[in-house]
């Protein structure tokens, strides 16, 4: 087998229970049914494995790392759901098989095979590639993404077709019932989260890196709409000073959402967050410097940046901490029911959600945080803007109903 990227394919078969596909041709795909003519492949590949790390390979020079991150994971989950379950190879697969894979994307079995509720290292034991059942809107993203990697493998002559491109409904994202505004965190579980943070012990210096560390993420994630590939994708150096009127402001002009390049405020309040950090881990200067390489988030030892994985286990661990906190405490915690569940359910990209809800309940313009948010559609941002319809809301009282009973 000629393992062009090794380590694309090591992501793809993790896994005792896979090993055996890479060397079973009813699996691999070297016999696929959908397999083009040889003389006609653009590619080197000789199964799908192979063939779907060269997508992946062309994928890396192209998009974000959080991007290539989404493509991999949706390729290992089918191929481990074609290995495992369906018995077939990748190439091998109908349109009968695709109808099947999205029930089981929405509700996957059994679910001691596949699913494990928590983010856990892949060494770990109870490490499953579901969290949980998919919801019809990522369901149908996942289909993009796989309609993006079967059209590149027809049209490099690997498959001799598309065996999605007929199925438009596999594709088709559901009307959003709900706002945005559903995945922002209350007062009362940020407080309770801060809390959390403020209570971690600080008696050695590794424990008052992890808390100030801890604190910065999220006091970065909050003020400044971060998504969580801003802070694993870029160093300190997007952050850049300019002058208005004689003073000196701070932006940020980083590597952000499909590897665009995205300027955006940084107030004072996040950038006297940057300089306790950088204080903390220990730079020359606690401002930015130009070609700065600190990392936006270091790890404790300072020898290297965090990406987006480990960060994600930070925010998350938190989330599940506090949650465990609250509930210990019984009916003197003051989280509700609802709050709980909140905290069960919260992600890196809740804290974006939080933040953007509280600027435009501060009163900053729409059309401001659009740019801080750095949404494409006001429309997008005009969701998050509960201010408004709560006025809406007031309105509406003024019509009232007189039932009158003779």
């Amino acid at each position: 087998m000629d393992v062009r990227h090794p380590q694309l394919i090591d992501d793809l078969s993790t896994g005792r229970s896979l090993i055996h596909a890479l060397h079973n041709d009813s699996l691999n795909g070297a016999q696929g049914r959908l397999r083009g003519q040889p003389d006609d492949c653009d590619l080197a590949a000789v199964n799908d494995l192979e063939a779907v790390a060269e997508w992946l390979a062309r994928k890396q020079v192209a998009k974000s790392p959080v991007t290539v991150r989404a493509y991999r994971r949706e390729a290992e989950r089918l191929f481990r759901w074609c290995w495992l379950q369906r018995k077939k190879a990748l190439s091998d697969l109908n349109d009968a098989d695709f109808s099947a894979y999205r029930a089981f994307l929405l509700d996957p079995q059994p679910k001691r095979d596949w699913v494990y509720p928590r983010r856990v290292r892949r060494s770990h034991p109870n490490w499953r590639i579901f969290q949980g059942p998919m919801s019809q809107a990522n369901a149908a993203y996942t289909f993009t993404i796989l309609n993006e990697l079967f059209n590149w493998l027809s049209s490099k002559g690997y498959l001799r077709r598309n065996p999605i491109a007929m199925d438009s409904e596999l594709r088709k994202k559901p009307e959003k019932n709900h706002s945005p505004t559903r995945f922002a965190l209350p007062d009362s579980v940020w407080d309770a989260v801060v809390r959390t943070i403020e209570s971690l012990p600080k008696e050695t210096s590794k424990q008052i890196m992890a808390y100030e560390r801890l604190r910065y993420i999220f006091t970065l994630a909050y003020l400044m709409d971060f998504r969580l590939g801003d802070l694993a994708n870029n160093t300190m150096g997007a952050f850049e000073p300019f002058s208005y009127r004689g003073k000196t402001h701070w932006s940020w002009c980083g590597i952000g959402k499909g590897g665009r390049i995205d300027r955006v405020p940084a107030n004072t309040e996040a950038m006297e967050a940057v300089a306790r950090y950088r204080r903390a881990i220990g730079c020359e200067s606690v401002q930015p410097q130009p070609g700065d390489q600190v990392g936006m988030v270091m790890s404790i030892s300072g020898n290297k940046a965090l990406g987006a994985d480990r960060i994600y286990r930070l925010v998350s661990k938190t989330f599940e901490s506090t949650y465990d906190s609250e509930v210990a405490q019984g009916d003197l915690s003051p989280l509700s029911s609802h709050d709980l569940e909140i905290l069960k359910k919260a992600s890196t990209h809740w804290l974006r959600h939080t933040a953007i809800t509280r600027q435009l309940e501060a009163g900053i313009p729409v059309q401001t945080v659009q740019k801080i948010a750095r949404h494409k559609d006001l429309k997008t941002t005009g969701e998050y803007n509960t201010a408004e319809f709560a006025k809406i809301h007031e309105q509406s009282q003024k019509h009232r109903l007189r039932w009158i009973v003779s």
